[in-house]
């Protein structure tokens, strides 16, 4: 059981790890990495490899990454007694006679300390209340988030509490709800360790402990685990298939201020030949949300279950081939053909709302806040000048575009091909066009309304294909802003 730490013990238990750089430069330093060893990995060798030397830097890393029991006087010489006798009154390590573990790993992420359980080996069995390493999924939501200053934020089904702590620096307060008394124990831990005073936690399913509660942002990384729920417990959810993620969707707007938003990773399912952007459609409408939905992964189901049944206590090959049979099954009773990964951010917005969906572009890295909000004014841009507003304009080139010419050498010469345009972004854009279509929006100085650009270009045009021309490239132009090819001038 972990004690509630005061400012004070938070600051002197945190002083420690900064002082011997246990921070994400500090471990990449020594082993090119600040992820932990994980058994499928097999990779727990290496990291032994840089750890020979004993010190204090190394000992902090044997009890709180690696999750090595030692002895205890070795542990105390090396960190001090002070500080030993500090983690383990709080119940950050438990002692056993002459030896002491770590209760929880501590991983440096993004100038936070994240605690949570010790990954498990997949034969080891995880209890309900397991409460989950950062993972891909984290990392995702984390990355997608767009951070603004909020007046106050949810982190739906908090976890260990990462992005409780991340909203935190930019919001005046932050509800961290779970179903797992020990999630929001870990989370008020995470909370003290990064000196962070403005999380609140309340237990309760959904949107339960925070009905009467409106946000400017809410986050979530849901237990969306597509399988037969017998079998994986503590990321099970109780709705078939891809239901919960359907019904946060469809519940999340009411919680959400206007103009608030409303972001999650999930997987979904594709149904026999049904096409799953029509399908998800269907659950966006009436939210009162402007949504952005990026699929960012596929897998066949026989697949899907092979990389889901690696997550399980292995009992046996009999075991492992019951569960598997299980999983396919429930596939085929449910006519999956595939199975999604991806995200949404939405937007609560009176008026008429729109959906964009596209699958994540190559290339896309890093924090893509930023660019889901730019995406979002781009829209707004849009509708604010619809009609006949749009032709006084003034657009121009984003200054990170840039065109890439393609030639093929043929018959003894280069011959021009097509051409990239490329926007170079967290979430990049690239667009074949042809040469004419690259001038045309060479035009976009910042300076020419975009009614004097198309002028420039139908005076080229016969007459009885001006009309014509002209929607295209209304169209051309309307869809380059959205993605941010142009921006406003």
């Amino acid at each position: 059981m972990l004690k509630t730490m005061s400012y004070e013990l938070a600051s002197r238990l945190r002083d420690t790890f900064q002082q011997l750089e246990y921070s994400t430069e500090g471990l990449e330093a020594i082993f090119g990495t600040a992820s932990p060893p994980l058994d499928q990995n097999r990779n727990r060798s290496r990291f032994e490899y840089f750890l020979n030397e004993e010190n204090a830097q190394n000992t902090l890393i044997r009890l709180f990454l690696m999750g090595e029991t030692l002895p205890r006087d070795r542990a105390y010489d090396l960190l001090g007694q002070e500080w030993m006798g500090l983690a383990g009154e709080i119940g950050l390590t438990a002692e056993d006679g002459d030896l002491v573990a770590a209760t929880l790993m501590i991983v440096p992420y993004k100038n936070m300390l994240v605690a949570s359980d010790f990954p498990i080996s997949s034969a080891v069995p995880k209890p309900d209340d397991y409460v989950i390493p950062l993972g891909p999924s984290a990392y995702s939501l984390f990355d997608m988030t767009i951070r603004r200053h909020n007046h106050l934020t949810l982190d739906l089904g908090t976890g260990c509490g990462v992005h409780a702590i991340a909203a935190a620096r930019h919001s005046n307060r932050v509800l961290a709800t779970d179903i797992s008394p020990r999630s929001l124990e870990v989370t008020k831990f995470n909370a003290a360790l990064n000196l962070m005073d403005n999380i609140e936690t309340r237990q309760g399913s959904l949107f339960e402990p925070v009905f009467n509660d409106r946000f400017d942002l809410i986050v979530s990384n849901p237990p969306f685990v597509i399988v037969p729920s017998q079998n994986f417990t503590y990321r099970e959810n109780s709705l078939e298939l891809d239901g919960l993620a359907k019904t946060l969707v469809q519940t999340a707007p009411r919680n959400l201020r206007e103009g608030g938003y409303f972001q999650m990773v999930f997987e979904w399912v594709q149904i026999d030949e049904q096409p799953w952007e029509e399908r998800l459609a269907s659950w966006f409408q009436s939210t009162g949300c402007d949504a952005w939905l990026v699929k960012t992964a596929t897998e066949h189901p026989s697949w899907y279950a092979h990389y889901r049944l690696r997550e399980l206590v292995q009992k046996s090959e009999a075991d492992d081939a019951r569960i598997y049979a299980d999983c396919m099954s429930y596939y085929n009773e449910h006519k999956v053909t595939a199975v999604h990964g991806g995200m949404v951010t939405m937007r609560k917005r009176e008026g008429k709302n729109w959906l964009r969906v596209e699958t994540m572009p190559d290339g896309a890295s890093g924090e893509l806040g930023p660019s889901f909000l730019k995406g979002f004014a781009a829209r707004d841009f849009i509708e604010e000048n619809e009609d006949a507003k749009f032709p006084a304009t003034r657009l121009k080139l984003s200054p990170s575009v840039e065109a890439v010419l393609h030639s093929q050498f043929r018959e003894g010469s280069w011959a021009t091909g097509k051409i990239d345009l490329n926007l170079r972004d967290a979430f990049p854009v690239s667009v074949e066009m042809d040469g004419s279509a690259v001038e045309f929006l060479g035009g976009f100085d910042g300076q020419r309304t975009t009614g004097e650009v198309l002028n420039a270009l139908l005076g080229q045009i016969p007459e009885d294909q001006r009309a014509r021309v002209k929607n295209e490239a209304l169209r051309m132009v309307m869809s380059m802003v959205e993605r941010g090819v142009l921006v406003s001038a």
